[in-house]
């Protein structure tokens, strides 16, 4: 599912949603931004991708990725925006083909080591209240359970609403104001194919390779973080300073993890994503 909007002759910008494998919020962003062309695509695996039954990998992101500038960019360099997941997977394209992208914008970027990860939980543990963290282990118990017999139809249905209970618990923690929960669409959220993709990533960080990989990065590189998003801001805008040459970083107050939608700092983020788009 792809979705291509904006002026003709406007200049291209791909947005990358996060998760992995949820798709369809980042039309709150395309909506922002009326004067770009602006694509957006549901990634392999999400449930308006569906990956089949085949274990998805970060290389697989990045062929589709480039398979999908190939057929709408021609020799134009798009700008890619990707959120969370989806600024990783940008930043992974950027290291592997610097010279298919004019400029990445980075939104929330999900952890890339093992201690901001362990950051993260840590935080989003101490954001919720004990009952939701024993509702949130128990669905967790019954998704482990049921992932091994996930190709069957029945658990696979049951797996999808599992997934959806456990982002629901979850919402709250990742805004700064809770009103920025009711701007959020509700997505579909396939969890085999969030793990896979997951998992992939998670052996180049295990193995020691992110940091080389940012180091490849020549495009220039824009960062975007609330201070308030569960995943730790000043040392997410640190980490990526210390590995990437051309990086400008932005630390945005009174802002959660979806930035763009938060009401005391939309107008901010917004002015300074366009100025960014602008250079």
């Amino acid at each position: 599912m792809l979705h291509l909007t904006g002026p003709k002759g406007a200049p291209l910008v791909i947005l990358l949603h996060g998760g992995p494998s949820i798709y369809g919020y980042m039309q709150t962003l395309a909506e922002a931004l009326p004067s770009y062309r602006v694509l957006r695509y549901a990634q392999r695996g999400t449930v308006e991708n569906p990956a089949n039954g085949r274990p998805l990998t970060v290389a697989d992101h990045l062929t589709d990725l480039d398979d999908i500038i190939t057929e709408h960019c021609g020799r134009e360099r798009p700008v890619l925006v990707g959120h969370s997941w989806g600024a990783n997977l940008g930043l992974m394209f950027a290291a592997r083909f610097p010279e298919r992208l004019s400029h990445l914008i980075v939104l929330g970027t999900a952890p890339l080591t093992q201690e901001l990860e362990n950051r993260l939980g840590q935080s989003m543990m101490n954001r919720i209240s004990t009952d939701t963290q024993m509702r949130l282990t128990q669905v967790d118990d019954q998704i482990r359970n049921l992932l091994p017999k996930a190709p069957e139809p029945n658990h696979s249905e049951t797996l999808h609403s599992l997934a959806q209970q456990r982002l629901a618990l979850i919402d709250s923690a990742y805004h700064c104001n809770q009103e920025t929960s009711q701007y959020i669409p509700n997505c579909s959220f396939d969890f085999r194919s969030f793990i896979a993709s997951k998992t992939s990533l998670w052996e180049l960080i295990e193995n020691g390779e992110i940091p080389q990989l940012l180091q490849q990065i020549q495009a220039p590189v824009t960062a975007f973080h609330g201070d308030t998003d569960v995943i730790p801001c000043d040392a997410t805008l640190d980490f990526l300073k210390s590995h990437i040459d051309h990086v400008q970083t932005h630390r945005i107050a009174n802002a959660g993890h979806f930035i763009w939608l938060e009401p005391q700092a939309r107008t901010t983020v917004l002015n300074q994503l366009r100025n960014a788009l602008e250079s």
